[in-house]
This record gives C-alpha cells, structure tokens and sequence, in this order.
C-alpha cells in the first residue's frame, strides 16, 4: 500500500500540470490528493527510526528526516529558477515527479523492521523467543 501511495503521489504531480489547464477545482483535488499520498512517506519514515535506531541517536537522525522537506524546497526552488523560462511553470511539474520516482526505488531495496519480522514469525508460529505477541 506505501509503495501505491507514492506511486499515486508521483502520478498526480504529473497531473498537476495539467489541472492547470483545466480549472482552479480540478487543481484543488489534485494537489490534495498529491499530499495526502506524499505525506504517508513521513509517517513510515519515522515509524523506521523509532524502531531500529538505538535511543541515543533517534533524535539526531529524526531531526535529519525532519529537515529533508525545507531541502527539498529549497531546492526546488533553484530548479526552478532556471527552468521556469525555458518551460513554464505548468511543465515544471513534470520533473517534481523525479525525488518520487527515487523514493520508491529507495523503498524497494530497504528492509522490514526488526520488530515487524519478529511479528511475522509468530503468527506464523516460528517464535525464537518464546515469547507470546498474541496472548488470548
């Protein structure tokens, strides 16, 4: 499902550019639907550190996390500077799907959490620990 958001994500980045063409209530949905999809990235992100990072460095490496979305604008902000004249600003949507794209070929090689594989185990009742995720 986190892959498809950011796919959808990216895909309605695209389509940015094109609601631009047709009308400000078609823009509207767009963008909204482009955020919710993008902000799941966040949440998964954070999920991540808080379970595999050791407690003394969650912080650090949260605040990293936390800083990549005013990189990212700020970035976005120089490519935009150069490209806005040769393409408009309608066209400039199409190269926002790039960090996405990365994102999900970053996802498609990172692994589950530690915990997460622990659950798995036992539901499949291979537990190493003996110890019982699902008390009934």
């Amino acid at each position: 499902m986190y892959q498809i958001t950011l796919i959808g994500a990216s895909i309605l980045t695209a389509l940015t550019g094109v609601a631009t063409y047709i009308g400000l209530i078609p823009l509207l949905l767009v963008r909204s639907g482009t955020q919710g999809s993008a902000q799941n990235e966040q949440s998964v992100a954070a999920t991540m550190i808080t379970k595999e990072m050791p407690a003394r460095w969650r912080a650090l490496i949260y605040s990293f996390v936390q800083s990549g979305w005013p990189l990212g604008v700020a970035l976005a902000g120089i490519v935009v500077t150069f490209l806005y004249k040769p393409l408009g600003y309608k066209y400039i949507w199409l190269i926002a799907i790039i960090p996405m794209v990365l994102i999900i070929i970053a996802r498609h090689w990172s692994r589950e959490t530690t915990r997460f594989e622990e659950i798995k185990k036992a539901r499949e009742g291979v537990n190493d620990k003996n110890v019982n995720y699902f008390p009934m």
